[in-house]
């Protein structure tokens, strides 16, 4: 039962890494207009020489450089967590088939993400920084989308697994609804009361 709780606290810090994760990306998402809307003297000052456009871009470049090293940095530590996880599962636990398949299925949903998605995200998210390819932000439209929808899938198979773990082994027993009076069955002859 305490393994049962460890593996659980796995998943609960590595569900709110995610959740944090996507919760900074849609927070930070719009950091360069909002810096931009800024009554700040200062700002503006040095804003002007360059131009808005100019510093829009810029500031969103930089935005989106720290949204990429940070989707790559918890990409990396997703890899080490699934890992453990899966090892801690394997090892330390009596579980079964399905909840190791599970985190079988998540580890490599990582490493799909962190070697495949990722790096292509970032590319062309460097890319359509500063030019205005269509072709390149509709692929990445597709791959940012591929990448959260992985990541979606992730959080539900993390869900359902946590979710196993809690009621597994829950289950009662043939006799529990039985009244204990009831001990004079065939298999228990000469236990008395």
């Amino acid at each position: 039962m305490f393994s049962r709780r460890i593996a659980c606290l796995f998943l609960g810090i590595w569900l709110g890494g995610g959740l944090t994760l996507f919760w900074l990306g849609r927070v930070s998402g719009d950091g360069a207009a909002r810096i931009l809307d800024e009554q700040n003297p200062s700002v503006a000052s040095r804003v002007k020489p360059i131009g808005r456009e100019d510093a829009r871009l810029l500031l969103h470049h930089a935005v989106a450089e720290q949204a990429r090293f940070e989707t790559s940095a918890w990409g990396t530590a997703q890899l080490f967590v699934s890992a453990l996880f899966l090892m801690f599962l394997l090892f330390g636990t009596r579980e079964g088939k399905t909840q190791l398949g599970f985190a079988v299925l998540l580890f490599l949903v990582c490493v799909f993400q962190r070697f495949l998605l990722t790096p292509e995200v970032t590319a062309l998210g460097r890319i359509t920084d500063f030019a205005s390819a269509a072709g390149y932000h509709a692929r990445l439209r597709v791959i940012h989308a591929a990448y959260w929808g992985f990541e979606f899938g992730k959080w539900g198979l993390q869900a359902l697994l946590a979710a196993m773990l809690v009621f597994a082994g829950r289950r009662p027993s043939g006799h529990s609804g039985q009244k204990l009076d009831l001990v004079d069955k065939a298999d228990h002859r000469h236990i008395y009361r």
